[in-house]
Parts: C-alpha cells; sequence; structure tokens
C-alpha cells in the first residue's frame, strides 16, 4: 500500500510539473505572429495570420486569442514567427 500511496503521489506531481510546463509555454506564446488554419464556410481551409494576444480556457478547451478577438485552437496554429 505504501508504494501504492507514494507511486499516486508521484504521479501526481508529474502531472503538475507538466501543466506547469505547459502554461508556461503557452505564456510565452503572447507577442507572437502565428499563421493559423481557418474553415471557409465551404469547407476549404485557407492560413491567416495574426498576433497572440491572449491565452484562454472555457468549455471549448484552452485556445488563443488571436488578435483580439479571434479564438485560435491549439492545433490549429501551423507556424509561429
Amino acid at each position: 500500500q505504501d508504494h501504492a500511496a507514494g507511486l499516486a503521489s508521484s504521479l501526481e506531481n508529474l502531472a503538475a510539473y507538466q501543466n506547469s510546463l505547459q502554461n508556461a509555454y503557452l505564456a510565452n506564446m503572447v507577442g507572437k505572429k502565428v499563421g493559423y488554419e481557418v474553415e471557409a464556410s465551404d469547407g476549404t481551409t485557407t492560413t491567416a495570420n495574426g498576433t497572440v494576444t491572449a491565452v484562454a480556457y472555457d468549455s471549448d478547451g484552452t485556445y488563443f486569442l488571436v488578435d483580439g478577438t479571434t479564438k485560435v485552437a491549439l492545433g490549429d496554429v501551423k507556424s509561429i514567427q
């Protein structure tokens, strides 16, 4: 039981560390210019560009706010300049 409790504690610490690293990476993106995928109403995709102004979290998950108004999912970012 002590071994299992120690392992569980180690896993919790590792998850917290990983979350901390991700938050530092995301915060570092503020001010960076990014290229991101945009889907048009006809289903085609194009690339748009803008500057990350914030990182936000809501029911949709984690996303970048680009140019103050556009929500961009992390997976939609295709380039960082």
